[in-house]
């Protein structure tokens, strides 16, 4: 059994904007190690792709984007229930301890 008592409660939070400038910070290197490939091995095909964005419908366009931002909402919500429930799991009150929010 875990003695509780010599834990010490610390409440810890992040910087918005420290995290967003270390989130920009981040994608730089993945932009150039997966985005320069990427394009340098399709370059070739940029008559196709030309092809397949005239053909696209406008309606189409709009459905598939409001049907991204559906997803990436459910994303976003599963993301952080999960992070949610992990983190009750060492809460001392469970699942009573989480809050959610947006900030």
């Amino acid at each position: 059994m875990i003695n509780l008592e010599n834990f010490k409660k610390e409440k810890l939070t992040i910087d918005l904007l420290w995290a967003n400038i270390f989130g920009v910070l981040i994608l730089i290197p993945i932009i150039i190690i997966f985005g320069l490939p990427y394009y340098f091995l399709w370059i070739n095909d940029k008559i196709v792709l030309k092809n397949v964005i005239h053909s696209i419908k406008p309606e189409n366009v709009a459905f598939s984007g409001l049907l991204f931002f559906a997803i990436i909402i459910l994303g976003v919500v599963i993301h952080e229930l999960i992070h949610g429930l992990i983190w009750s799991m060492y809460a001392k009150n469970g699942f009573k301890s989480i809050k959610f929010g947006i900030l």
